[in-house]
This record gives C-alpha cells, sequence and structure tokens, in this order.
C-alpha cells in the first residue's frame, strides 16, 4: 500500500490534450492569422479572427481555474502532511493538467481499508 498522498502521475491523454489545449486557446487569442494548427484547426482561426477577446478571456480563465486548482491542492496536501516532494508534484501537475490532476489527488488521501476501518473504530 502506498502513503497516504502518494504522487501518481495522471494519465497520458490529460497530458497529450490538456496542454495543447491551453496553448491553442492562446495562439488563437494572441495572432490567429499565424496559428501554427491552421491546417487541423482551421475554424478556430476564422472565429479567433472575430473574436479574439472571447479567446483570450477563455485562456485567462483557464490559467486563473489552474492556478486556484494548485493552490487548493497544496493547501490540502500540506493540511493532509503529504510529503513536501509529493505535494510539490501534485501542485506542479495540478497547476498544468487541472481536473485530471486534482481528482486523483484527492483520491490518494482517503485510506486505503474503506468502510472496514471506520466500522472497527466504532465497536
Amino acid at each position: 500500500m502506498g502513503r497516504v498522498g502518494e504522487f501518481r502521475v495522471s494519465h497520458i491523454l490529460a497530458w497529450l490534450t490538456i496542454p495543447p489545449a491551453l496553448y491553442l486557446n492562446y495562439e488563437a487569442a494572441t495572432d490567429p492569422a499565424n496559428m501554427h494548427f491552421q491546417a487541423a484547426f482551421w475554424w478556430v482561426k476564422d472565429v479567433a479572427a472575430q473574436y479574439p477577446h472571447l479567446f483570450m478571456g477563455l485562456f485567462k480563465m483557464g490559467v486563473v481555474l489552474h492556478i486556484l486548482e494548485a493552490l487548493f491542492v497544496l493547501v490540502k496536501a500540506l493540511r493532509a502532511k503529504v510529503a513536501p516532494a509529493d505535494a510539490l508534484l501534485w501542485t506542479v501537475q495540478t497547476l498544468i493538467l487541472g481536473g485530471p490532476s486534482t481528482m486523483p489527488f484527492l483520491k490518494s488521501l482517503k485510506p486505503k481499508g474503506g468502510k472496514k476501518e471506520e466500522e472497527g473504530k466504532d465497536a
């Protein structure tokens, strides 16, 4: 059994989708005419050219939410007395990925025994 709060890398799909999506959103907001992914995301280029403030707002909102989630994870980890290295890794991963890191972190804080341990304490 692992220790409470032991770090685990999030699923590969989260790493393959979320950072590129944040980057694409930033690129669409700042310079839609010169997007690197024009062939794959031609429709983003067209919409971003018309509504650059929408894409910048979405990008800023995503960054703020990721920062808030990372701070939440850091505070939870410190209160749960998670090992400092694990707390740092969870915080950085949550800053990059957001929810796909936060949910496994919260699950890692729960005791592994489940209901049996709780029932034993009541008796």
